[in-house]
C-alpha cells in the first residue's frame, strides 16, 4: 500500500508551516516546538547521530556516498558532510524543509550541506546500486506501510553497502487513543503524564493529524513482512519506557522475540533499529554524484542540467531547481504538490 497523494499534499503543507515556525517567522502551532526549542532538539539529534555514525565508521562501514531519506532539515546529512568528510544526498518531500537546511546547519556549527533533493521516498530518483550508505530516522511511520520505501532504499544501496534506519515505532496495543497530543503538553496533559497515564490514553501527532499527515506505528508482524528481503539484518527492538530490549538477526522466518519483550511492547509500545548489509557481486562504480540521478518518470539515467532545470534527454521531462534544491518529483505529482513551480 502506497502513501496517497492527499497524504503527500498534507505532508508538504504541514512542513511548510512548521518550518516557518522553526525559523521564527510565524507561530501557528502552539503545541509544537518553537524556534528556540527546535534548536535544542536538533542539537540533541546531532549529538546522538554523531555517536551512531562514529560507531558505524569504527565497524568499517563506509558512510560515503550516502543518501538520507526523509532528511527534513538535513542536520544528520550535514553532520556526515561536515564531520565525517562524506559526500551524498539529503532527500525529502518537503521543499521548504530542504531550503532551510543551510540555515540550520550554520546554526548547529556544521560547515557543509549535502546535495539537496526534493523527491518522493516511494520513487527515489537514483540508479540501482548507487550508495554505500542509505539511512533514515523517524521517516517510515509517515507511510501506510514501510514496505515500498524500504524496497526503494534497498534498491539504491550498492552491493556490500548498508541500509540503516532507527527511531521507528512498534505498535502499542494498550492505548485508548482518546486524542492526539502535541510536543508541548497542556496543563491537564502534564498532570496525566506525572500520573503515568498519558501514554496509555493518547497518541502524538496533533498538528500532523490536522493536515492528514500519517502518524503510524507498525506491529512486529508487519515489520517482519516488510523486511523479508533484508536477510541477515541486525535488528534491535526495545520497549518505549522500560523492559528488556532484544537483538536478533533476520533469517526470513518469524522473529524469536522473547515473551517479556513482546508483552512489554504490547503494553507500552516500542522502537526498532535495523542495520542491513546488502549482498551481491558488483563493486560500486566510482562516479560523480550527479551521474547517479535518474528521471523519476521514465527511470532513465540520461538527464542533464540546463540553467535552472534538470532535463531528461530520453522522455524530455523537466524538473526545476529551486534554491539549489533539485525537485525530482514525477511531473503530475509535482503539479499537485507544488503548483506554484509550474508557473
Amino acid at each position: 500500500m502506497r502513501q496517497t497523494q492527499e497524504a503527500k499534499i498534507g505532508e508538504v503543507l504541514f512542513r511548510q508551516k512548521l518550518v516557518n515556525q522553526h525559523l521564527g517567522k510565524d507561530r501557528l502551532f502552539f503545541h509544537e516546538s518553537s524556534a528556540k526549542q527546535i534548536r535544542n532538539i536538533l542539537k540533541e539529534r546531532v549529538a546522538s547521530s554523531h555517536k551512531i555514525f562514529q560507531d558505524l565508521s569504527r565497524s568499517k562501514i563506509s558512510l560515503s556516498p550516502f543518501l538520507e531519506v526523509g532528511a527534513e532539515k538535513c542536520q544528520r546529512s550535514a553532520l556526515l558532510a561536515s564531520k565525517f568528510n562524506s559526500t551524498g544526498f539529503a532527500l525529502d518531500l518537503s521543499l521548504e524543509s530542504l531550503k532551510s537546511a543551510p540555515f540550520f546547519a550554520k546554526n548547529l556549527g556544521l560547515k557543509k550541506v549535502p546535495n539537496l533533493i526534493c523527491a518522493d521516498a516511494e520513487n527515489l530518483p537514483f540508479e540501482n546500486n548507487s550508495f554505500s550508505f542509505v539511512f533514515a530516522f523517524e521517516t517510515l511511520h509517515h507511510f501506510p506501510t514501510p514496505q515500498k520505501v524500504l524496497q526503494e532504499m534497498r534498491r539504491v544501496t550498492a552491493d556490500f553497502g548498508y541500509v540503516y534506519f532507527s527511531e521507528e515505532p512498534i505498535k502499542q496495543d494498550l492505548n485508548l487513543k482518546l486524542w492526539r497530543r502535541g510536543y508541548n503538553l497542556n496543563s491537564i496533559e502534564k498532570i496525566l503524564k506525572k500520573m503515568l497515564v498519558l501514554p496509555f490514553i493518547s497518541k502524538i501527532g496533533a498538528a500532523e493529524n490536522q493536515f492528514g499527515v500519517l502518524e503510524n506505528e507498525f506491529s512486529t508482524k508487519l515489520w517482519e513482512k516488510s523486511l523479508k528481503d533484508f536477510i541477515g539484518a541486525s535488528i534491535t527492538i526495545e520497549p518505549t519506557f522500560w523492559g528488556p530490549k532484544q537483538k536478533l538477526i533476520n533469517t526470513g522466518k518469524r522473529w524469536p522475540i522473547n515473551l517479556a519483550t513482546r508483552l512489554t511492547i504490547s503494553i507500552e509500545g516500542g522502537g526498532i533499529t535495523v542495520l542491513y548489509k546488502k549482498s551481491g557481486t558488483e563493486q560500486r562504480k566510482k562516479t560523480k554524484l550527479t551521474d547517479l540521478l535518474r528521471c523519476p518518470l521514465c527511470k532513465k539515467l540520461n538527464i542533464t542540467r540546463f540553467k535552472n532545470k534538470i532535463i531528461c534527454k530520453f522522455c524530455r521531462a523537466r524538473y526545476p531547481i529551486v534554491n539549489s534544491v533539485y525537485v525530482l518529483i514525477e511531473p503530475k505529482l509535482r503539479k499537485r504538490l507544488y503548483p506554484n513551480l509550474e508557473k
